[in-house]
């Protein structure tokens, strides 16, 4: 029988109020590969995410409340310790930010859930997290801030700076200063994607600007082994479609920028599209087990596949992640993953994508 994503997700958002503490925080997880110990923050931020468009799908109040619960969590002391930027991980030798990315993920149900539930509020709070980043008005690029307020160098991995430069653009409209910097990551964008000939990108971040930064690009990566190289283009592959995801996230509030219509850029969507980016992200393990390419795809093909045309089948990029990650018995994405807490909070990511059929037998255990 035809079911439909919007149930899919009612009916994953129904079996994460389960898993909800009494303070609001759901399980936190490792990171997936990483295997970095992390506090409920991320997990907690992407549920709430979830609960919330179960809300604006059914005005079902136990979502909303569920979401509420959830955010404050985000709001309080066990998440942000020192009043600085949120508590993500606890990995001795690693930030305890995890970069721009914990903090972009921590801030997306502010966002996304000001309208919803008639707290504006919110979007200050995520105001004033994203101002604490420090911006170099040259580069167009953040720096870190730690949890106790101590600034670190910039983010040096590309999707980081996306997804933060994403989370900020959904804020834009409500800040003149998160606006202005969004707008130069924007207009300085061509200078920090850099691509594989395929159109893969990239996945370190590049710096582009003075000679000295240029040689030192060059310097690092001729002295990067050959496994090295081989390890991050295999990366690379199992994060495209998350580069892809915030894309189409700057997208909808840029729609008229000219950086859509540059190659570099045409060749990343072309790719992603391709026969043989299908083949190399099967058995990536960053892919399905991690990131879901599934979701991604399909959010990708909702906002630029009338440009491109030539896309992919969707439902069956969906149908696969379902088969492969679903839990039909459980109504969780916790399948064939190595942390199973972070693979089901990152369901988050189908609450973007427009309604479309899906077989009921992908997501409904059996009768």
């Amino acid at each position: 029988m035809k079911g439909n994503l919007n149930e899919l997700i009612l009916r994953t958002a129904s079996s994460g109020l389960t898993l909800q503490s009494a303070n609001g925080a759901m399980p936190a997880g490792h990171n997936g590969l990483y295997r970095d110990p992390e506090t409920p923050v991320r997990n907690t931020a992407h549920w709430a995410m979830t609960f919330l468009r179960a809300f604006e799908l059914s005005d079902d109040p136990k979502y909303k409340t569920a979401a509420i619960r959830a955010v404050e969590f985000l709001q309080s002391k066990e998440a942000r310790p020192l009043g600085f930027t949120f508590w993500c991980r606890s990995n001795p030798k690693k930030d305890s930010c995890n970069g721009l990315i914990g903090q972009a993920w921590a801030l997306e149900p502010f966002i996304y859930g000001a309208r919803l539930t008639d707290n504006p509020e919110w979007l200050r709070f995520a105001e004033e997290i994203f101002l604490l980043h420090p911006f170099d008005e040259q580069r167009g690029l953040w720096m870190r801030v730690n949890i106790d307020g101590m600034h670190l160098p910039f983010d040096v991995t590309f999707n980081h700076q996306l997804w933060f430069a994403a989370a900020g653009a959904q804020l834009a409209h409500h800040s003149e200063k998160v606006q202005k910097q969004t707008d130069r990551f924007m207009n300085q964008l061509n200078r920090h994607l850099a691509i594989y000939s395929s159109g893969l990108i990239y996945h370190p971040l590049l710096f582009r600007y003075s000679l000295k930064e240029k040689k030192s690009d060059i310097l690092r990566m001729l002295l990067e082994t050959k496994e090295r190289r081989k390890m991050i283009r295999h990366k690379a592959v199992g994060y495209h479609l998350f580069n892809m995801y915030a894309f189409s996230m700057l997208y909808k509030i840029y729609p008229e920028h000219p950086f859509w219509k540059s190659t570099p850029f045409k060749k990343t969507v072309e790719y992603a599209f391709s026969d043989p980016f299908a083949d190399a992200v099967s058995d990536n393990e960053f892919a399905f087990p991690y990131n879901p390419p599934g979701f991604e795809i399909a959010f990708m093909a909702d906002t630029f596949g009338d440009q491109f045309g030539n896309t992919p089948d969707i439902s069956s990029w969906i149908s696969e992640q379902l088969k492969r990650t679903y839990n039909r018995e459980k109504g969780l994405m916790n399948l064939a993953s190595e942390d199973p807490a972070t693979q089901a909070a990152r369901f988050y990511e189908a609450v973007r994508i427009e309604n479309r059929p899906i077989e009921e037998s992908l997501y409904k255990p059996e009768s």
